[in-house]
């Protein structure tokens, strides 16, 4: 059902990071990182804050670029962001003053100003309502909850055909009902679309990693390589209850946390007996 080791699914081509240090203001982020990504897959980025997480999506989106290293999408250099990769954050970022159907029109309009606005408006609608926006498509983003403007939001970025995902721990601030809601929305409109999208979701929660995932990579917050490269084999779609249930998942979600505490523990004697401090 899960396995510990790295024969993921590495579909043709997909990201490739290799090498990656990354520093913003005097301080080094990244360092030594090195991972793949292949095509179609459905990767969750796990670590706590400030483990990374952030900015190696932007650096995957092409918002960053590395001060030394390689990220590449498809073997070709990532040099700034276009529409091959969406990024979605925690802030849906819809237009308020815009209904939920004229902010995926304007976005087509503007990625694709060749194609007639009628068939524009009927993308939109086909998105909305594989969200299950399509009786709420006339209302603004302030007028409707948390949850549904993030619908909103992956709506959009579906609609505008991005090959790659990029989300950034886009369900921390729903309750639990509507969080669980958009995971099983997510997987669903993920495993529903031909050609499949290559997803990579930021994460603090280890449930939610386990359960959307073919494949977690834990960042720890030390700098260096990732310290979790696990496959998941449970077979889509998968049953929440059932999934938490099974022995695999207990024994697979006890390892991860043990290697997160081994690290912690590392770190104290690093810094009890050596005085060694962040970053070690």
């Amino acid at each position: 059902m899960m396995t510990s080791g790295t024969q993921h699914s590495t579909g043709k081509n997909g990201f490739t990071v290799e090498n990656l240090r990354f520093s913003q203001g005097g301080k080094t982020l990244l360092e030594d990182l090195q991972l793949r990504v292949g095509q179609g897959e459905f990767v969750c980025l796990f670590g706590p804050g400030g483990s990374g997480k952030t900015v190696l999506l932007r650096l995957l989106a092409g918002l960053e670029i590395p001060g030394f290293g390689r990220v590449a999408w498809n073997d070709r250099l990532v040099a700034g962001q276009d529409l091959e990769r969406g990024l979605i954050f925690q802030d849906c970022g819809l237009f308020p003053w815009m209904s939920l159907q004229d902010n995926i029109i304007m976005a087509l309009d503007a990625a694709s100003p060749n194609t007639p606005s009628l068939r524009n408006r009927q993308l939109a609608g086909e998105y909305l309502a594989l969200a299950g926006l399509d009786a709420i498509s006339h209302k603004r983003p302030l007028e409707i909850t948390r949850g549904q403007r993030q619908r909103g939001a992956i709506a959009r970025a579906l609609a505008l055909g991005s090959p790659a995902l990029l989300l950034d721990d886009p369900f921390c601030v729903l309750d639990p009902p509507e969080r669980m809601l958009l995971q099983d929305l997510l997987t669903l409109a993920w495993a529903s679309l031909t050609p499949r999208r290559t997803v990579v979701l930021a994460t603090q929660d280890l449930d939610e990693a386990l359960y959307l995932a073919d494949r977690i990579i834990g960042l720890g917050p030390a700098l260096g390589p990732a310290i979790v490269d696990v496959s998941i084999a449970a077979p889509r779609p998968r049953e929440r209850n059932a999934l938490y249930a099974a022995p695999e998942f207990q024994t697979l979600r006890r390892q991860i946390n043990d290697l997160y505490r081994q690290e912690r523990r590392r770190r104290m004697v690093a810094t009890s007996f050596f005085g060694l401090g962040e970053g070690i």
